[in-house]
C-alpha cells in the first residue's frame, strides 16, 4: 500500500483526527516514561532511606522486601517501564549489572504489595549493556571485544525501554537478551572462557 499517496489525499477532517490520535499516543508514551505513582513514591522513599514514608504507599511486606538492601548511587539505577496485567501494574528498574527491581502495584488499593529482584544471570553482559544505556563506550570495552562494542554503539536507541529477559548457555557461550519497543530484541553472546561479549545480534521477536 502506498502510504505516501494516501497521506497526500487525506481530507482535512481525517488529518485532524490523525493529529488527535498522534497527540493521544504521545501522552501514552510519556506516561510510560515515568513510574506509576505508588511505585515511584516507594522507590523515592527507598532512595532517601525513609522506611516510614515508604509505608505510606506500600504494604509492610513490600517495604521490608525493598529495604533488605540499601539504595546506592553506584548501582546506577534506571527506570525502564510499567506494564499492567491482571489487576496489577509492574514497574521495573535496572541497575549496573542489568538486574531488575520489580515493584508490583495493586490497582485497586494503589499500594505496592510486593518487591522482586531478578538477576540477569551474567555480569559481563549486564555491565556491557548498561554501559551502552548510559553512553559509556570506554566502560563497555572492559566487558566486550572491540567489534562487539562498535556494533553495539552503532545504534543510539537507548531510550527504547529495553527490558532484560535473562540468559541461556550453549556450547561455551552465554546468550543474554533484551526486548525493546516494537519487539526489537538485542542478544549478546558472551564467551565463557574470557567472560567478554563477542557478538551483538539485533532482530525482531514475533
Amino acid at each position: 500500500m502506498d502510504t505516501t499517496t494516501n497521506t497526500t489525499h487525506r481530507s482535512r477532517r481525517r488529518g485532524g483526527l490523525l493529529l488527535a490520535l498522534v497527540a493521544a499516543l504521545a501522552l501514552l508514551v510519556a506516561a510510560c516514561d515515568v513510574p506509576a505513582k505508588p511505585a515511584g513514591a516507594l522507590y523515592d522513599a527507598w532512595k532517601a532511606g525513609d522506611k516510614a514514608k515508604a509505608g505510606q504507599t506500600a504494604t509492610p511486606t513490600a517495604v521490608n522486601q525493598l529495604f533488605t538492601k540499601t539504595w546506592s548511587a553506584s548501582s546506577q539505577w534506571l527506570f525502564i517501564n510499567c506494564d499492567g496485567a491482571a489487576g496489577s501494574t509492574y514497574c521495573t528498574w535496572v541497575e549496573s549489572t542489568e538486574g531488575r527491581l520489580q515493584l508490583r502495584v495493586d490497582n485497586a488499593s494503589q499500594k505496592v504489595t510486593s518487591v522482586t529482584r531478578i538477576p540477569l544471570g551474567n555480569g559481563a553482559a549486564g555491565r556491557f549493556f548498561h554501559a551502552w544505556r548510559v553512553g559509556k563506550k570506554d566502560a563497555a570495552m572492559a566487558y566486550g571485544s572491540a567489534s562487539a562494542t562498535n556494533a553495539m554503539f552503532a545504534h543510539s536507541d537507548v531510550g527504547a525501554h529495553w527490558l532484560p529477559t535473562g540468559c541461556d548457555g550453549a556450547a561455551g557461550s552465554t546468550y543474554c537478551s533484551w526486548i525493546g519497543d516494537d519487539s526489537v530484541q538485542i542478544t549478546l553472546r558472551v564467551d565463557n572462557a574470557t567472560q567478554k561479549v563477542i557478538h551483538v545480534d539485533r532482530g525482531t521477536v514475533d
